[in-house]
């Protein structure tokens, strides 16, 4: 009964989504988790680097990531601002959830972003409240979650 109403404790909740997401494996000792971590932040900040690098010119000759980037910025746009987490212009959560779904256009061209994904990462951000973390975590993390964004996407 507890589990239907409360869920789990707000304290472990971000750790629970970790293993859930499949960014943690239950087997692997604290070490192996550790350098996972470092291993998928430095590779988040290296695609994240890679659009924020791109110029405008390089932008205009690629319609695919322009095409890409336009759903990202429209879907964020509808995501629930009279949420406190979402709350306000200039929010800096709105930023991150921005800049995680374009790193992983980056690190997912083939399937970049298909509409839905920000309502998909919109509460895992919120619940987990780990930013650094989290952006590390949801380039493995997505992988979890490729059947349902394919059948989404109609693949």
């Amino acid at each position: 009964e507890k589990i239907f109403k409360g869920g789990i404790d707000e304290n472990i909740r971000g750790e629970i989504w970790k293993y859930l997401l499949g960014y943690y494996h239950w087997h692997h000792p604290a070490e192996v988790r550790e350098t996972n971590r470092k291993a998928r932040v430095e590779e988040y900040f290296r695609m994240k680097l890679q659009w924020k690098s791109m110029s405008e010119d390089q932008q205009n000759r690629f319609a695919a990531f322009r095409e890409r980037k336009t759903q990202i910025e429209k879907d964020i746009g509808r995501t629930d601002r009279s949420h406190p987490y979402y709350l306000g212009d200039n929010n800096p959560n709105v930023a991150l959830l921005q800049d995680i779904l374009m790193t992983y256009v980056m690190y997912n061209f083939d399937l970049g972003y298909v509409q839905g994904m920000s309502d998909l990462l919109s509460p895992i951000l919120f619940v987990m409240k780990m930013k650094l973390m989290l952006t590390g975590a949801l380039l493995g993390s997505w992988t979890g979650l490729l059947p349902i964004l394919s059948l989404i996407r109609g693949q």
